[in-house]
């Protein structure tokens, strides 16, 4: 069994993009705390349309991040430099698309792109999108630079559709977080 505080002493970025999984994220960021990991939280302007980001503030006791006025180039470099995990959950088919192509211009993806930390995706869209074309050559192409992805999971999702585009349970992501830590360490 874990250690309560197995992740003492690691800095985590928790990034939270516009789907409705997002309030899975709070539940993630609770976790990740109460494992001793000094957590981030980055959402961006989207995934404040599902979940505000007071709840991250009030978990982690740090201020959340959202727009690139929040922090500047200097503070932004900082932070990625500082991280030993950057974890984005859930993952939209559109952060996946600027991730994968290298689009800046919301404080998530600009950090993502400035890090050299371990990235550890769990995507959340639906089905279709997550079979579409682009999509798959957009994940296949992070993977080739080291990202890892926990899910998506197979079940119904919030339109009622079915199949695979579920994100992964926190208590998954947590699981995968510490192995990729493990693996960094």
């Amino acid at each position: 069994m874990r250690q309560a505080h197995d992740l003492e002493d690691k800095r985590i970025g928790l990034g939270v993009t516009g789907g409705i999984a997002a309030y899975k994220s709070a539940a993630l960021c609770r976790s990740l705390v109460r494992a001793g990991a000094c957590v981030d939280a980055l959402l961006t302007p989207a995934a404040t349309r599902f979940i505000a980001p007071l709840p991250f503030q009030c978990i982690t006791g740090r201020p959340v991040l959202v727009h690139p006025a929040d922090a500047d180039a200097g503070e932004i470099a900082a932070l990625a430099a500082g991280l030993d995990l950057l974890i984005i959950a859930p993952l939209t088919a559109n952060t996946l698309a600027r991730l994968a192509l290298r689009l800046g211009g919301d404080v998530l993806v600009d950090v993502a792109l400035a890090t050299r930390a371990p990235l550890l995706l769990a995507p959340a869209m639906e089905p279709e999108m997550w079979q579409h074309p682009a999509t798959r050559r957009h994940a296949a192409g992070l993977l080739e630079r080291g990202a890892t992805c926990v899910g998506p999971g197979e079940g119904r999702l919030a339109s009622g559709a079915a199949g695979l585009g579920r994100m992964a349970e926190p208590h998954e992501i947590l699981d995968r977080a510490r192995r990729c830590l493990a693996r960094a360490a």
